[in-house]
């Protein structure tokens, strides 16, 4: 009987660090999604105001 007691205490010692490290995973996961899209949204945004400074620079030139 205690050695049931050892294998179940084993057993939730182990769900509760797998499911310290799944909470790990899943932040950092949510992080990286986080900051890849504020990077893609910082690359679009510049990409459409060089591409606006390019565009007027070249209506300039025209007229």
């Amino acid at each position: 009987m205690r050695d049931m007691c050892k294998i179940i205490n084993v057993q939730r010692k182990a769900k509760h660090l797998w499911y310290k490290y799944y909470e790990l995973f899943v932040g950092m996961y949510i992080t990286s999604q986080q900051s890849y899209l504020s990077q893609i949204n910082t690359r679009q945004t510049s990409f459409k105001a060089y591409f606006n400074s390019k565009r007027k620079s070249r209506a300039i030139t025209v007229t």
